[in-house]
């Protein structure tokens, strides 16, 4: 399996909020050799690109859904979200926006 991090843009009255978010991709894995990601927490880091500070939000898999279950086809849909968001205009601000990029790191944590 692939877990592959990414963000949400929402338009939240005068700004934009910005999510993390985690989707899983079905690969050529025996399913008894992959710890399956979605039993922990997953942070996903916002890193500034002078690496002097990080943001971090926190996704908790929520394992009622249907969603974190272990993909039949190529891919579970994307809806596993952080419940912090971040204002887009304070990220460009801050510096985090560098040439209209963001950096952004993925850790499973134990």
């Amino acid at each position: 399996y692939c877990m592959s991090p990414g963000i949400v843009l929402t338009n939240a009255c005068d700004s934009v909020r910005l999510y993390g978010k985690l989707s899983l991709r079905r690969c050529n894995m025996d399913d008894d050799d992959v710890q399956w990601p979605f039993e922990h927490e997953v942070l996903l880091s916002l890193t500034h690109p002078a690496g002097e500070a990080e943001i971090h939000l926190q996704v908790d898999p929520w394992r009622d859904f249907g969603w974190y279950r272990k993909p039949s086809e190529s891919n579970n849909m994307s809806v596993c979200y952080s419940l912090r968001s971040v204002d887009l205009d304070e990220l460009t601000r801050d510096g985090y926006v560098f040439e209209d990029q963001l950096r952004i790191k993925c850790k499973v944590v134990p």
